[in-house]
């Protein structure tokens, strides 16, 4: 990522591996930072299926099947921005 150091990138990526093994394993521990991470992935999801960040055509496919459950989700983590 642009602008990102590698400090960052790297307490990035843990994050969301983090936050992705609780998912998997239906944790509650889910602190901060992987609820932004969450939040950030449901955001760009959204923005793929809705034309707004431009992705190659088989990568927006793979989101398609889960539209229903990413605008459910969107509204309730993206309230961490506000």
């Amino acid at each position: 990522m642009d602008g990102v150091s590698e400090t960052q990138q790297s307490i990035n990526d843990a994050c969301c591996k983090s936050a992705l093994e609780k998912l998997i394993n239906h944790q509650t521990d889910i602190i901060p930072n992987e609820t932004k991470v969450i939040a950030v992935s449901l955001i760009a999801a959204d923005m793929i299926l809705k034309g707004e960040l431009e992705v190659d055509s088989s990568i927006r496919e793979l989101f398609v099947p889960y539209r229903f459950s990413i605008n459910r989700l969107r509204p309730i983590f993206e309230e961490i921005f506000i």
